[in-house]
Protein backbone atom coordinates (compact mmCIF):
# COMPACT_ATOMS: atom_id res chain seq x y z
CA UNK A 1 0.00 0.00 0.00
CA UNK A 2 1.02 3.65 -0.89
CA UNK A 3 2.48 5.46 2.01
CA UNK A 4 0.52 8.83 1.39
CA UNK A 5 -2.32 9.39 -0.77
CA UNK A 6 -2.38 12.71 -3.65
CA UNK A 7 -5.27 14.42 -2.86
CA UNK A 8 -5.08 16.04 -5.91
CA UNK A 9 -5.86 12.54 -7.56
CA UNK A 10 -9.36 12.08 -8.86
CA UNK A 11 -12.07 10.07 -7.22
CA UNK A 12 -12.61 7.68 -9.82
CA UNK A 13 -8.51 7.02 -10.16
CA UNK A 14 -8.60 6.80 -6.15
CA UNK A 15 -10.75 3.74 -6.34
CA UNK A 16 -9.67 2.14 -9.74
CA UNK A 17 -6.83 1.59 -7.97
CA UNK A 18 -8.39 -0.15 -4.98
CA UNK A 19 -11.96 -0.90 -4.81
CA UNK A 20 -12.18 -1.73 -1.43
CA UNK A 21 -11.94 2.35 -0.75
CA UNK A 22 -15.79 2.40 -2.13
CA UNK A 23 -16.47 1.91 1.51
CA UNK A 24 -14.86 5.31 2.76
CA UNK A 25 -16.14 7.09 0.09
CA UNK A 26 -20.13 5.76 0.82
CA UNK A 27 -19.71 6.62 4.69
CA UNK A 28 -19.19 10.23 3.77
CA UNK A 29 -20.94 10.35 0.58
CA UNK A 30 -18.53 11.29 -1.58
CA UNK A 31 -19.76 11.30 -5.02
CA UNK A 32 -17.21 8.29 -6.66
CA UNK A 33 -19.86 7.62 -9.95
CA UNK A 34 -20.86 10.81 -11.78
CA UNK A 35 -18.38 13.19 -10.32
CA UNK A 36 -15.71 10.45 -10.09
CA UNK A 37 -13.41 12.50 -12.49
CA UNK A 38 -12.86 15.70 -9.55
CA UNK A 39 -10.00 15.29 -7.38
CA UNK A 40 -10.25 14.76 -3.88
CA UNK A 41 -9.79 18.09 -2.79
CA UNK A 42 -12.54 18.97 -5.16
CA UNK A 43 -14.95 16.30 -3.91
CA UNK A 44 -13.89 16.98 -0.15
CA UNK A 45 -14.64 20.55 -0.25
CA UNK A 46 -17.75 19.94 -1.88
CA UNK A 47 -19.18 17.84 1.26
CA UNK A 48 -17.28 20.28 3.51
CA UNK A 49 -14.08 17.31 4.61
CA UNK A 50 -10.32 17.82 5.02
CA UNK A 51 -9.02 15.71 2.26
CA UNK A 52 -5.71 15.10 4.28
CA UNK A 53 -8.10 13.20 6.92
CA UNK A 54 -9.67 11.05 4.13
CA UNK A 55 -6.89 9.97 2.35
CA UNK A 56 -5.41 8.78 5.74
CA UNK A 57 -8.67 6.52 6.34
CA UNK A 58 -7.88 5.58 2.69
CA UNK A 59 -5.63 4.22 3.94
CA UNK A 60 -6.44 2.55 6.67
CA UNK A 61 -5.89 -1.29 6.43
CA UNK A 62 -8.74 -2.30 8.87
CA UNK A 63 -12.02 -4.02 7.62
CA UNK A 64 -14.49 -1.34 8.12
CA UNK A 65 -11.99 0.34 5.75
CA UNK A 66 -11.66 -2.33 3.26
CA UNK A 67 -14.76 -4.57 3.32
CA UNK A 68 -16.60 -4.34 0.37
CA UNK A 69 -18.72 -6.98 -2.10
CA UNK A 70 -16.30 -9.23 -4.18
CA UNK A 71 -18.20 -7.72 -7.36
CA UNK A 72 -16.60 -4.30 -6.75
CA UNK A 73 -13.37 -6.07 -7.73
CA UNK A 74 -14.12 -8.26 -10.64
CA UNK A 75 -16.32 -6.14 -12.28
CA UNK A 76 -12.60 -4.19 -13.03
CA UNK A 77 -11.06 -7.81 -14.30
CA UNK A 78 -13.63 -9.02 -16.57
CA UNK A 79 -13.47 -8.04 -20.67
CA UNK A 80 -16.51 -5.82 -21.55
CA UNK A 81 -18.70 -8.45 -22.56
CA UNK A 82 -18.36 -9.91 -19.42
CA UNK A 83 -18.88 -6.02 -17.79
CA UNK A 84 -21.94 -5.76 -20.12
CA UNK A 85 -23.58 -8.59 -19.05
CA UNK A 86 -22.63 -7.35 -14.96
CA UNK A 87 -24.05 -4.78 -15.36
CA UNK A 88 -27.59 -6.26 -17.10
CA UNK A 89 -28.14 -9.64 -14.93
CA UNK A 90 -26.80 -7.53 -11.54
CA UNK A 91 -27.59 -3.83 -11.29
CA UNK A 92 -30.15 -3.64 -14.30
CA UNK A 93 -32.35 -6.46 -12.49
CA UNK A 94 -31.94 -5.18 -9.83
CA UNK A 95 -33.81 -1.76 -10.88
CA UNK A 96 -36.31 -4.02 -12.02
CA UNK A 97 -37.18 -5.34 -9.55
CA UNK A 98 -36.84 -2.69 -6.83
CA UNK A 99 -38.31 0.35 -9.05
CA UNK A 100 -41.67 -1.05 -9.45
CA UNK A 101 -41.90 -2.82 -4.91
CA UNK A 102 -40.19 1.52 -3.92
CA UNK A 103 -42.73 3.52 -6.27
CA UNK A 104 -45.65 1.11 -4.62
CA UNK A 105 -44.10 2.47 -1.26
CA UNK A 106 -43.72 5.95 -2.12
CA UNK A 107 -47.10 6.27 -3.31
CA UNK A 108 -48.52 4.77 0.03
CA UNK A 109 -46.49 6.67 2.12
CA UNK A 110 -47.19 9.72 0.17
CA UNK A 111 -51.25 9.51 0.51
CA UNK A 112 -51.20 8.46 4.04
CA UNK A 113 -48.54 10.75 5.35
CA UNK A 114 -48.50 13.89 2.75
CA UNK A 115 -51.12 15.69 4.50
CA UNK A 116 -48.46 16.37 8.03
CA UNK A 117 -45.08 15.47 6.62
CA UNK A 118 -45.37 17.39 2.73
CA UNK A 119 -41.72 15.75 2.02
CA UNK A 120 -43.22 12.36 1.49
CA UNK A 121 -45.09 13.91 -1.51
CA UNK A 122 -41.59 15.31 -3.09
CA UNK A 123 -40.10 12.17 -1.69
CA UNK A 124 -43.06 10.21 -4.31
CA UNK A 125 -43.15 12.80 -7.20
CA UNK A 126 -39.00 12.72 -7.39
CA UNK A 127 -38.70 9.05 -7.08
CA UNK A 128 -40.88 8.63 -9.74
CA UNK A 129 -39.45 10.94 -12.11
CA UNK A 130 -36.09 9.19 -11.43
CA UNK A 131 -37.68 6.01 -12.18
CA UNK A 132 -39.39 6.84 -15.72
CA UNK A 133 -35.46 7.96 -16.27
CA UNK A 134 -33.81 4.92 -15.43
CA UNK A 135 -36.21 2.39 -17.03
CA UNK A 136 -35.91 4.73 -20.15
CA UNK A 137 -32.28 5.05 -19.49
CA UNK A 138 -31.33 1.03 -19.20
CA UNK A 139 -33.41 0.13 -22.61
CA UNK A 140 -31.22 2.40 -25.02
CA UNK A 141 -28.44 0.68 -23.00
CA UNK A 142 -29.62 -2.57 -23.49
CA UNK A 143 -30.46 -2.12 -27.05
CA UNK A 144 -27.73 0.47 -28.55
CA UNK A 145 -24.91 0.71 -26.56
CA UNK A 146 -24.04 -2.37 -25.23
CA UNK A 147 -24.37 -4.53 -28.39
CA UNK A 148 -21.78 -1.66 -29.76
CA UNK A 149 -19.49 -1.93 -27.60
CA UNK A 150 -19.51 -5.85 -27.27
CA UNK A 151 -19.13 -5.31 -31.35
CA UNK A 152 -15.81 -3.18 -30.30
CA UNK A 153 -14.19 -5.72 -28.49
CA UNK A 154 -15.01 -8.08 -31.21
CA UNK A 155 -13.26 -5.94 -33.55
CA UNK A 156 -15.55 -4.28 -35.49
CA UNK A 157 -15.88 -0.13 -35.84
CA UNK A 158 -19.10 1.77 -34.49
CA UNK A 159 -21.66 3.11 -36.36
CA UNK A 160 -21.67 6.20 -34.95
CA UNK A 161 -18.74 8.96 -36.18
CA UNK A 162 -17.58 8.36 -32.16
CA UNK A 163 -19.25 5.90 -29.67
CA UNK A 164 -18.11 9.47 -27.41
CA UNK A 165 -21.57 10.60 -28.47
CA UNK A 166 -23.96 7.84 -26.54
CA UNK A 167 -21.57 7.75 -24.51
CA UNK A 168 -21.88 11.57 -23.52
CA UNK A 169 -25.61 11.04 -23.69
CA UNK A 170 -25.86 7.93 -21.34
CA UNK A 171 -23.35 9.83 -18.31
CA UNK A 172 -25.47 13.14 -19.07
CA UNK A 173 -28.19 10.62 -18.02
CA UNK A 174 -26.30 9.57 -14.98
CA UNK A 175 -25.68 12.97 -13.45
CA UNK A 176 -29.35 13.98 -13.85
CA UNK A 177 -29.82 10.12 -11.69
CA UNK A 178 -27.12 11.42 -9.37
CA UNK A 179 -28.72 14.68 -8.82
CA UNK A 180 -32.27 13.13 -8.01
CA UNK A 181 -30.00 10.95 -5.63
CA UNK A 182 -29.10 14.12 -3.76
CA UNK A 183 -32.25 15.05 -3.41
CA UNK A 184 -33.98 12.07 -1.90
CA UNK A 185 -31.06 12.15 0.49
CA UNK A 186 -31.66 15.56 1.37
CA UNK A 187 -35.77 14.92 1.86
CA UNK A 188 -35.17 11.96 4.02
CA UNK A 189 -32.33 12.85 5.88
CA UNK A 190 -30.08 10.65 4.52
CA UNK A 191 -32.81 8.06 4.50
CA UNK A 192 -33.54 8.65 8.51
CA UNK A 193 -36.91 7.94 9.16
CA UNK A 194 -38.77 10.14 11.61
CA UNK A 195 -39.48 7.98 15.43
CA UNK A 196 -43.02 7.80 14.55
CA UNK A 197 -42.78 6.48 11.22
CA UNK A 198 -44.51 3.40 10.15
CA UNK A 199 -43.19 0.18 9.23
CA UNK A 200 -44.20 1.12 5.45
CA UNK A 201 -42.36 4.78 5.63
CA UNK A 202 -39.21 2.99 7.67
CA UNK A 203 -38.93 0.05 4.46
CA UNK A 204 -39.32 3.12 1.98
CA UNK A 205 -36.20 4.60 3.39
CA UNK A 206 -33.88 1.37 4.07
CA UNK A 207 -34.96 0.66 0.10
CA UNK A 208 -34.31 4.27 -1.08
CA UNK A 209 -30.78 3.83 0.71
CA UNK A 210 -30.31 0.11 -0.88
CA UNK A 211 -31.36 2.02 -3.78
CA UNK A 212 -28.47 4.99 -3.71
CA UNK A 213 -25.55 2.66 -2.88
CA UNK A 214 -26.10 -0.19 -5.72
CA UNK A 215 -26.73 3.12 -8.34
CA UNK A 216 -23.46 4.11 -7.05
CA UNK A 217 -21.40 1.02 -7.78
CA UNK A 218 -23.60 0.40 -11.44
CA UNK A 219 -23.20 3.99 -12.78
CA UNK A 220 -18.91 3.91 -11.08
CA UNK A 221 -18.68 0.51 -13.32
CA UNK A 222 -20.26 2.70 -16.57
CA UNK A 223 -18.47 5.85 -16.47
CA UNK A 224 -15.14 5.22 -14.72
CA UNK A 225 -14.69 1.41 -16.36
CA UNK A 226 -16.71 0.60 -19.30
CA UNK A 227 -16.76 3.58 -20.88
CA UNK A 228 -13.51 4.29 -20.60
CA UNK A 229 -12.22 1.09 -21.94
CA UNK A 230 -14.84 1.45 -25.28
CA UNK A 231 -13.51 4.67 -26.03
CA UNK A 232 -10.10 3.22 -25.94
CA UNK A 233 -11.23 0.26 -28.24
CA UNK A 234 -12.42 2.25 -30.50
CA UNK A 235 -9.62 4.83 -30.65
CA UNK A 236 -7.14 1.62 -31.43
CA UNK A 237 -9.52 0.18 -34.16
CA UNK A 238 -9.81 3.65 -35.87
CA UNK A 239 -5.87 3.83 -35.82
CA UNK A 240 -4.97 0.09 -37.17
CA UNK A 241 -7.64 1.10 -39.82
CA UNK A 242 -5.67 3.67 -42.07
CA UNK A 243 -2.60 0.95 -42.40
CA UNK A 244 -4.93 -2.48 -43.14
CA UNK A 245 -5.78 -0.18 -46.13
CA UNK A 246 -2.42 0.38 -46.93
CA UNK A 247 -1.28 -3.35 -46.88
Amino acid sequence: MNAQIDVSRTVAELLLENPLRAIVFERHRIDYCCNGKKSLTEACLRRGLDAESIAEELLADTPEATGQSPECETSQAVNCAGLVKHIVDYHHAFLRRELPRLGTLAEKVARVHGDHAPECVSIRDTFVTMREELESHMEKEESVLFPFIEKLEAGMDSPFPTIGLPIDCMEHEHTEVGVALERLSGLTSNYQPPMDACNSWRVLYHGLAELERDLHQHIHEENNILFPRALAMEQAIRAKAPAQLTN
